[in-house]
């Protein structure tokens, strides 16, 4: 499978916002099926440490939502976390996320720890514009 979906969770919606979690699962578009998955809980202390920020909405936002999972043992450090999602995307020739978020949250996280991007800008696919085209 060369298809890849992210899914991050954040401690707010700007660049340089806190990321928590890193969620990704290879797919065959044309059957739906998944592949192998990554799931890696990020430290907010260490983050925080790095130069990133939490907005105060998105802490009330997380503390009305029952099922959240990025406080979950074992968290990262982010630089680690960043390392584990850049070796498991490696094979990926698409990336697909909510492109004007997760990967180019993703992208400026890496870019502003000097963290080398192996998913360039050009293998991105935007699933929001594909489920408005579907009509679902």
């Amino acid at each position: 499978m060369k298809d890849l979906m992210i899914d991050l969770e954040t401690m707010g919606s700007s660049y340089g916002a806190v990321i928590t979690q890193i969620g990704a699962c290879y797919f065959d578009r044309y059957t739906g099926e998944i592949g192998e998955k990554f799931l890696v809980n990020i430290s907010m202390e260490d983050s925080v440490t790095e130069g990133f920020f939490i907005e105060p909405g998105a802490v009330k936002f997380w503390f009305d939502q029952k099922h959240r999972t990025f406080l979950k043992e074992p968290l990262f450090p982010l630089r680690t976390a960043l390392e584990q999602y850049r070796e498991f995307s490696k094979k990926a020739e698409f990336i697909w996320s909510h492109a004007t978020f997760d990967f180019s949250m993703l992208l400026a996280t890496c870019f502003k720890l000097n963290i080398k991007v192996v998913n360039h800008y050009f293998k991105t696919k935007d699933i929001r514009t594909l489920v408005e085209l579907a009509g679902t």
